[in-house]
């Protein structure tokens, strides 16, 4: 369980720093979405890693 908690803080981390960036930036251009949505991509492939992980180790301890 221990393993889990480093990695969902990190996926909270991203999206409040992701709400802040929405918050104060004052123009929606081309770099802002594209910081956006590399950061959004980031925590997807996170909470995958995450689930097969958890899948791994069920497996492992039958």
């Amino acid at each position: 369980m221990k393993k889990i908690i480093l990695p969902v803080f990190v996926i909270v981390g991203s999206i409040c720093i992701i709400a802040y960036n929405v918050i104060t930036s004052e123009a929606f251009d081309k770099r802002f979405w594209n910081r956006s949505m590399s950061s959004i991509f980031l925590i997807i492939a996170m909470i995958i890693i995450i689930k097969t992980k958890k899948k791994q180790t069920l497996n492992d301890d039958n």
